[in-house]
């Protein structure tokens, strides 16, 4: 809990957080050599569901999608 009552700082001195820079795009080599591994998982996708419309929902991020890039499970098991 804060009491502002013992606060050392006032508000207007507090400097805003740094933002994290976003990542540096990585070579395809270094990608595909297994060094790294980014995944995410989409579940409850219908049966109809195919990569374009994966591509579709991830918007403005599909462009950090490489090409075959998107991998589909069938079975669990």
């Amino acid at each position: 809990v804060l009491n502002r009552a013992i606060d050392a700082k006032p508000q207007q001195d507090m400097q805003p957080a740094m933002l994290p820079l976003p990542p540096q795009l990585l070579p395809q080599y270094v990608i595909t050599s297994g060094t790294r591994k980014d995944c995410v998982r989409l579940r409850g996708l219908p049966y109809e569901a195919l990569v374009e419309h994966i591509l579709e929902f991830m918007g403005e991020y599909a462009k950090h999608i490489v090409y075959r890039g998107v991998h589909m499970v069938y079975n669990a098991q």
